[in-house]
């Protein structure tokens, strides 16, 4: 009689040979914190840089598509803003502003500013992937929108400018000079830029009597000697 048979089964355990979770964990970490410190060392600063640029373009010419409009609706000649008294030869004795007028021209623009910034809603300012990338030949197409907000301090006033043309000529002109403040929101920080814009509303050259005799000097230095025949010319002077 033969002996039953007896099979024994024994399992192997098969350990696993890969890299253990926590150090995937520990190179993840340290990606990511790589990836944040690229992004506030090289990123967001240029980010930044071309976000002010682009939020000067945005508002300027919002200022500017607003001043334009109101001017067409309501335009206004040197004359109607500036008198001029003569003397008993022709020549002008003097000027002087109509201020009424002006101020008045100034609340209207401010309102009209104010009314076409809000009506915007939140403006934005848009920097190009390829700009962020310095490859420029790309596309302009996509872009990061970057958030502006208006502080409320929008301002605006009347400026008058004199510059010389000629030896008996002055260029008179009247501006209106807007100001105001926006902030460009970045996500690592908030960049605070001040614009300004000037807008010319009126101007007029201003003639006057030719002069027997007029000198120019090329130089404006302390030094001078009239030896020095190149850097002074005489016209019409009797030496």
């Amino acid at each position: 009689m033969s002996e039953p048979c007896a099979f024994y089964i024994s399992e192997r355990r098969h350990r696993r040979t890969g890299i253990p979770f926590r150090y995937k964990l520990y190179v993840l970490l340290f990606l990511l914190l790589l990836l944040v410190l690229v992004l506030n060392l090289q990123f967001f600063p240029l980010l930044a840089a071309l976000a002010e640029v682009e939020a000067v373009n945005t508002v300027e010419g919002l200022l500017a598509k607003v001043i334009v409009r109101e001017m067409q609706k309501a335009p206004a000649t040197y004359s109607d803003v500036v008198t001029l008294t003569y003397k008993s030869d022709g020549s002008v004795a003097s000027l002087s502003a109509d201020t009424a007028k002006l101020l008045l021209m100034q609340a209207t623009l401010l309102l009209a500013l104010l009314e076409a910034i809000n009506a915007e809603g939140e403006l934005i300012a848009e920097v190009p992937f390829s700009s962020l990338l310095g490859l420029n030949f790309l596309s302009s197409r996509p872009s990061v929108t970057v958030p502006l907000r208006r502080e409320h301090d929008l301002n605006g006033h009347f400026t008058s400018q004199f510059e010389e043309r000629g030896i008996n000529q002055t260029r008179h002109a009247i501006q209106f000079c807007v100001s105001l403040t926006v902030l460009v929101l970045v996500p690592s920080s908030t960049q605070r830029v001040r614009i300004e814009k000037s807008f010319p509303l009126a101007e007029t050259v201003i003639v006057g009597n030719v002069p027997d005799a007029y000198t120019s000097i090329s130089r404006l230095t302390s030094d001078i000697t009239e030896e020095e025949i190149d850097d002074i010319y005489d016209f019409g002077a009797e030496r």
